[in-house]
């Protein structure tokens, strides 16, 4: 079994014994933080690219992802990806991913910040999610998801960090008010669920899909896709 990235939640699920688990990615910062280490015989890690580590082909009954296609660019990265993806499942194989998408119908930046402004209390992480999504463009040009530059086109509209936060109750760790040159934050894009079920039809078929009951539940689904013979 094959998971990208060293998300925790899925390296320590309660896997059968007979499951070996490798995992998959580059960031030291996510490693160290993350990584439990390897067990010899269980779970192993390989510091690589998603698109290029050492492995054989058709060598992996399942790949989980979490995220993983809002990171290469959309169209024709997503279709990279998945058929790199592909190319390591055996013929029977599943890969399961969780996407973050947006609505066919992209919300207004400008009926967020009148809802926000409204609002006694809201979901942090939810908000930056709709408010986030609502800016960008298209799925091809993506946009930079940093908390600092989403910060500041919440402050171009009239809302100040102290403000939005203070309404959530969550803890923020304190940051610079102007990222260091060249870390503007990551360029990711948020395809809708068709887009993103249309683009991989050459390599995947949805099996099932998943809905969590989290307020962001509708726009994070979990795709169970099985290979494209």
């Amino acid at each position: 079994m094959l998971f990208r990235s060293v998300t925790e939640e899925i390296v320590l699920m309660d896997w059968p014994a007979q499951v070996r688990v490798t995992a998959v990615d580059e960031s030291d910062s996510m490693i160290e933080a993350f990584w439990p280490g390897d067990v010899e015989g269980r779970r192993r890690l390989i510091r690589g690219d998603w698109f290029d580590f050492p492995a054989s082909a058709e060598s992996f009954d399942l790949i989980v992802g979490d995220g993983v296609f809002n990171i290469p660019a959309y169209p024709d990265g997503h279709r990279a990806l998945a058929k790199r993806m592909a190319s390591l499942l055996k013929p029977d194989g599943l890969m399961i991913v969780r996407v973050f998408t947006q609505f066919d119908q992209k919300e207004d930046p400008d009926d967020i910040v009148a809802e926000i402004r409204a609002s006694e209390h809201f979901d942090y992480w939810s908000m930056r999610y709709r408010f986030i999504t609502s800016l960008q463009r298209s799925a091809e040009t993506g946009i930079y998801s940093g908390t600092l530059p989403t910060d500041r086109e919440l402050e171009k509209r009239g809302i100040s960090v102290d403000e939005f936060v203070a309404k959530t109750g969550h803890e923020v760790i304190p940051m610079p008010a102007l990222p260091p040159a060249g870390m503007d934050g990551l360029l990711i894009n948020f395809p809708t669920r068709k887009q993103f079920v249309e683009n991989l039809a050459g390599f995947f078929r949805v099996q099932e899909e998943g809905l969590g009951e989290h307020p962001l539940a509708a726009r994070t689904p979990v795709y169970c896709m099985r290979r494209v013979s």
